[in-house]
């Protein structure tokens, strides 16, 4: 019943901007015709950890990505991203040329955004971003220092191959999403018959400007009906998260509850993040903390997993800004994860119960977009 009434969803919603995007095509204005815009961004860390035990220091490339984004005359178009990642997966010791980067698509789909009452519909098909996922990012400003902790977690994935409806209205207040998905995640085909039905709420009920920026303040909740693997196992969400985010100043808290968690249909879990910065010297200099929790069996005693990040950051090209789409900044900080009796041993380090980690972080990010104008008769 639940499949049915997501499916139904999508439809009415298809059904409605189509016929609003035909009523609207006849009217003569003028807009930009075409868009093209390619984004990059790159994140590179280097890191040094001890345990009560041993040592390691690494660099890393936590991403590189590429976009390309077509949208024509804000009504049609399609979008690709690739990313570069290690080709062997976590529990192997071999992939392409031993463990070499490779690149892989993260997203691959066309959309429609025509405009329908008082706002406009977001439409997607194919290799689509997961919509909890994007609703909170768009407050949370620290994604170079870490994902949100419902992907850090695992408790859900990036992208998955499926369809979304998006509706957006009163400029923004009111935000609606559904998709339809495999339920697999990007690194893996359709196991079963079940498909993962997601459903997502969000309001901005205060946009108000002080201290030489605009605040936002974003609601969030949300919840997927799922299933994953050849079993079909449960794979359900519960889901909220409060964000404020300003060119100065940012802060959040998201919740995640999962029934059913790392291909065990039984296992409940949950986890709690939170985060915060502030600019000490804007628009140069701003301090963060972030904070997640979790805990990866509600029925085993003391299986949770804490991690702690608190440092400096700085923007080396100004503004101190969440929207600017260029980027060069640099983290400095320290992190601490502490594991639980229940949580299992560290890899390598059997006998460790906490890693210190002193990391810096570069994030940097462009863009390049060029347009066309013309008057539709």
């Amino acid at each position: 019943m639940k499949l049915l009434l997501s499916c139904i969803c999508l439809l009415a919603t298809l059904t409605s901007a189509l016929c609003a995007a035909s009523e609207t095509r006849g009217t003569s204005e003028t807009r930009e015709a075409t868009r093209l815009v390619t984004f990059g961004q790159l994140f590179s860390t280097y890191d040094y950890s001890t345990t009560d035990s041993a040592e390691f220091n690494a660099f890393r490339l936590d991403r590189a990505q590429l976009d390309v984004l077509y949208d024509f005359q804000h009504l049609a178009g399609f979008h690709v991203a690739l990313e570069g990642i290690r080709s062997a997966g976590p529990d192997s010791l071999f992939g392409v040329d031993q463990n070499s980067i490779v690149a892989r698509f993260k997203f691959g789909y066309g959309f429609a955004t025509p405009e329908v009452g008082p706002g406009f519909a977001t439409l997607r098909a194919g290799l689509i971003p997961d919509i909890w996922i994007e609703s909170v990012e768009f407050g949370y400003d620290l994604r170079g220092l870490a994902p949100l902790a419902a992907e850090s977690s695992l408790f859900f994935d990036t992208s998955d191959l499926g369809a979304s409806a998006h509706y957006t209205a009163f400029d923004g207040l009111l935000r609606v999403g559904a998709s339809m998905t495999n339920g697999e995640g990007r690194n893996q085909v359709e196991l079963n018959e079940g498909k993962n039905a997601t459903f997502t709420v969000g309001l901005r009920p205060l946009d108000v400007r002080f201290w030489e920026g605009e605040g936002v303040l974003g609601i969030h909740a949300g919840y997927r009906d799922g299933s994953t693997g050849a079993g079909q196992l449960r794979n359900h969400r519960a889901m909220g998260a409060v964000t404020f985010r300003h060119p100065r100043l940012g802060a959040g808290v998201e919740y995640e509850r999962a029934l059913g968690y790392l291909d065990r249909g039984s296992r409940e879990a949950q986890v709690l993040g939170g985060w915060a910065h502030v600019a000490v010297l804007p628009p140069w200099l701003a301090a963060f903390g972030r904070y997640d929790h979790l805990d990866t069996d509600l029925d085993a005693n003391d299986a949770t997993i804490d991690t702690l990040r608190a440092g400096l950051f700085g923007d080396l090209l100004p503004p101190l800004d969440f929207v600017e789409a260029r980027r060069l900044r640099l983290y400095v900080g320290y992190r601490l994860d502490s594991f639980g009796e229940g949580a299992g041993p560290v890899p390598g380090v059997p006998d460790a119960a906490d890693i210190h980690t002193v990391f810096a972080t570069v994030e940097a990010r462009g863009i390049i977009a060029t347009s066309s104008t013309d008057t539709t008769p």
